[in-house]
């Protein structure tokens, strides 16, 4: 078996890019047999089942109007290399059923890219909820914020390093109801880290990529998440085979009833009265 390095992955992406700006035919071929040979020669487990994935798109809501447009945008206007890394659309509705069943209303999403699934996050809030995403790049973050503006919950984008941006939510005192990951696999430790100190005790963590990775690197790396997180005593997890995969971890903390998040400060009255509700609603939950 062929192992392969952030290296060899930097120099095929090179090589790509090279043959897309000479021949785009012999470009696209190459990604279709690409695809086919993921297929044919992928390790059983982990190959993608294209037949399996049918099933779980037809059985789920259809994504929305908005969720296309990001994701048709994505792969005709980012470079493949980096589109290719998209939320993938079963998990995008996966996200938006778990933010509405946790009635959260401040959301974090750390590797927002484009937006996908920032969108997908925000569609599962209320109008009084906050969504803050967090994007390395300025100009994927400028397209997120383009799309996502149009949705009625609030919007906070965060452009930089993630882990200096988590920090200084931490310090600030942030807490959030329901994270998201789909970052640099070989800093995802960190991010774990740094997320479950922002996260209420009972809160949700999504991480992304927790099967499927392209080098011997991020490989490595997510085998040792998966080991701390399996036995962490902080959480309690399990991984869905949706996608990449993804991991999920509720935080533990007693049946207390914790004190609400702060609502955002230029909320109507009207707007106000109703994130107290959904409060009130959250604490009932937390203690049954």
């Amino acid at each position: 078996t062929t192992s392969y390095t952030k290296a060899d992955e930097e120099a095929e992406k090179q090589r790509l890019i090279d043959l897309k700006a000479t021949n785009m035919t012999a470009f696209t071929l190459e990604l279709r047999n690409y695809v086919d040979q993921i297929n044919a020669t992928g390790p059983p487990p982990l190959a993608p089942d294209n037949e399996l994935r049918d099933i779980v798109l037809r059985s789920s809501t259809p994504t929305s109007r908005l969720l296309d447009d990001i994701y048709n945008y994505t792969f005709r206007h980012v470079p493949y290399d980096d589109a290719m890394y998209i939320c993938a659309p079963e998990q995008a509705v996966l996200l938006t059923t778990l933010v509405r069943l946790m009635r959260a209303r401040e959301v974090l999403d750390v590797g927002s890219f484009t937006g996908y699934s920032a969108a997908a996050l925000m569609q599962g809030l209320p109008a009084s909820g906050r969504l803050t995403a967090i994007e390395m790049k300025g100009e994927y973050a400028a397209i997120a914020e383009g799309f996502l503006s149009t949705l009625p919950a609030s919007l906070e984008v965060r452009v930089g390093d993630a882990s200096e941006e988590l920090a200084a939510m931490e310090a600030a005192g942030r807490q959030f109801d329901f994270i998201s990951i789909d970052a640099d696999k070989q800093k995802q430790q960190d991010y774990y880290e740094a997320s479950l100190r922002l996260l209420r005790p009972r809160g949700m963590l999504a991480m992304f990529g927790m099967m499927l990775y392209p080098t011997e690197e991020d490989k490595e790396a997510i085998d040792d998440l998966i080991t701390l997180v399996a036995n962490d005593t902080r959480v309690s997890t399990t991984m869905l085979p949706v996608g990449c995969g993804v991991q999920l971890c509720t935080k533990l903390g007693d049946k207390r009833v914790e004190p609400p998040l702060p609502p955002p400060a230029d909320l109507s009255p009207e707007a106000l009265r109703r994130y107290e509700l959904e409060a009130e609603l959250s604490a009932i939950d937390g203690m049954l």
